[in-house]
């Protein structure tokens, strides 16, 4: 079975239905289930427009809860054994980059169960252990590495409200805002350490908060380049996927990306096939929008030709 998550802006579930789900079913017999996300679809807020999110926190609320979601799914397909052929996880763009974050977390074993609840016994993990021995198969499907690509270098930087961010940030204690950035940057149980640019944007960003508090002007390369730093530091420490440890199955991945995506850049698109060791990694003809809408076909070989390797 195949685990669909959204896309930025994919509402309801006819898109990934006609696209992914029916093809699977009627030319593979692959089953399907699709994942609605926060925030989206019946699940919108009725103060939300569309696919515009209020806040930044609503952002790593939705990827968050998402991950946790997924997570209880694949536990029930493998528990009810409901597909022989194995489960995948895929996703379109931000979808891509929630199934590999969840590819991740599923190595962990614990599939959000609590490890303390005396209502499963240990044989019963132990059976469940070895059900999901073949590990899960992985196909993020023009997904960038982090969500910052998108909001702080690609398309979606014209439609944030950076104003609105600069006076929630000017609103905050930064230092503090700085400082749990800082601890969560650490090296921990799931996620790995930081790259070193992180840590190089984190200490100008420290510098810049130390001048402002000592009412000296700041070295600013150019208006607004605070705030937008500051969201590309918050975004890459919770969204960026090498983070996350690669998958154990890793080598199952089929990795796809534009060749003229102008939304997520092909070196990104490479990274994250790089930190999924062992995976292929695709191209297809067209930009973001034009391969999300025209490259059905070559997506749905990339499931299935994913779940063949597991």
């Amino acid at each position: 079975a195949v685990v669909h998550l959204a896309a930025t802006g994919d509402h309801g579930f006819s898109r990934r239905l006609l696209a992914y789900a029916m093809p699977l079913a009627t030319q593979h017999n692959v089953a399907s289930v699709i994942l609605e996300s926060p925030f989206y679809g019946v699940r919108r807020p009725s103060f939300q427009n569309r696919s515009k999110l209020k806040t930044l926190s609503d952002l790593l609320l939705l990827g968050k809860a998402t991950i946790e979601e997924s997570l209880y799914v694949l536990r029930w397909l493998e528990e009810n054994a409901v597909s022989e052929e194995g489960n995948a996880i895929s996703g379109v763009s931000m979808g891509g980059v929630h199934a590999c974050m969840v590819a991740s977390m599923h190595a962990l074993g614990s599939h959000g169960r609590d490890e303390g609840d005396d209502r499963v016994d240990r044989d019963d993990r132990v059976d469940r252990d070895k059900k999901i021995g073949r590990g899960l198969a992985l196909v993020p499907l023009l997904a960038p590495r982090s969500a910052s690509e998108a909001y702080c270098r690609g398309a979606l930087r014209v439609g944030t409200s950076w104003e609105g961010l600069q006076r929630d940030f000017e609103s905050r204690d930064l230092s503090r805002l700085l400082a749990r950035i800082e601890h969560d940057m650490q090296p921990g149980k799931i996620l790995s350490a930081a790259s070193q640019d992180s840590w190089r944007l984190l200490e100008r960003l420290k510098q810049t908060t130390t001048q402002e508090n000592k009412n000296q002007p700041p070295k600013r390369d150019a208006p607004g380049t605070p705030v937008l730093e500051l969201t590309e530091l918050i975004l890459n420490t919770y969204t960026d996927l090498t983070r996350f440890p690669p998958p154990p199955r890793s080598d199952a991945a089929v990795v796809v990306g534009g060749s003229d995506d102008g939304y997520v850049g092909t070196q990104s698109v490479r990274d994250v096939g790089a930190h999924l060791a062992g995976s292929e990694l695709r191209w297809v003809k067209g930009g973001h929008v034009s391969s999300f809408i025209m490259q059905h076909g070559s997506f749905v070989r990339a499931m299935v030709d994913s779940l063949a390797r597991l």
